[in-house]
């Protein structure tokens, strides 16, 4: 806020403003009137929208500006996966960066908001899509907890069509897809994610994490229409493979 002393904490402020005019013969004149200086909220750029490979460590590069010369400044980074936010100071010289890994599936929004110390606030956002790569993606006999059980094998060798099957069950819930719609894998194949139809029209999403042999920390993690399910998570039995491609 221009002119305004610096962390006030209002949107506006009014200051005594008091005119004397003298003039040769020693006549004085004055006058007095009040002026008000309303904050202007900042100006975020979050930066251009991202397409990655899932698995790839997102990062951001976000600019910030605000005609007021005494303000102070904060801002806030919500990666939209529930995640702690990031926050810090801030200058509307300097930029506003962060990085972070996401582990679970699905395309995310970023959003950067900064804050003066008038009350003045201002947010804008950021898409990540996660495209398919190429890649293959098998398990067999899986075993979790609250005995869940499954398998899948989903594999693409250009990036663009995915072929596949899964098999998921737990108690009364028996899952059938063979129709997949996207795949991809991290750069070290360790994690990875794959999309599809289930048989009844519903739209599931897989996660899964190769940790190595013998296969007992990996881990295979399902949504169905947005809703995660019951029973997996860490392996109880089988094992995840991401194949070299």
């Amino acid at each position: 806020m221009t002119g305004a002393s610096p962390g006030n904490g209002t949107p506006g402020d009014t200051y005594p403003v008091s005119v004397t005019v003298k003039d040769d013969d020693n006549g004085v004149g004055n006058a007095s009137a009040s002026a008000t200086v309303n904050n202007v909220a900042p100006v975020v750029n979050a930066g251009a929208d991202q397409t990655l490979p899932f698995g790839s460590l997102v990062s951001i590069s976000a600019s910030s500006t605000d005609p007021g010369t005494l303000d102070k400044w904060t801002y806030d980074i919500d990666w939209g996966d529930g995640t702690p936010h990031q926050t810090g100071a801030a200058t509307p010289a300097g930029a506003i960066t962060g990085s972070h890994q996401y582990v679970i599936p699905g395309n995310q929004t970023i959003t950067v908001c900064v804050s003066d110390d008038d009350t003045g606030k201002h947010c804008d956002s950021v898409s990540i899509t996660f495209a398919s790569t190429t890649g293959k993606i098998t398990a067999g006999v899986l075993r979790f907890g609250n005995n869940g059980r499954g398998g899948f094998n989903v594999q693409s060798d250009d990036g663009v069509a995915v072929k596949g099957e899964l098999e998921y069950q737990n108690g009364s819930v028996n899952l059938y897809a063979h129709t997949m719609t996207a795949i991809a894998v991290s750069p070290d194949r360790t994690k990875g994610w794959f999309s599809g139809v289930l048989t009844d029209g519903r739209v599931f999403v897989a996660y899964v994490e190769d940790n190595g042999e013998p296969g007992r920390t990996d881990v295979f993690r399902l949504w169905v229409d947005g809703v995660p399910q019951n029973g997996n998570g860490t392996l109880t039995g089988g094992n995840v493979q991401i194949h070299k491609n």
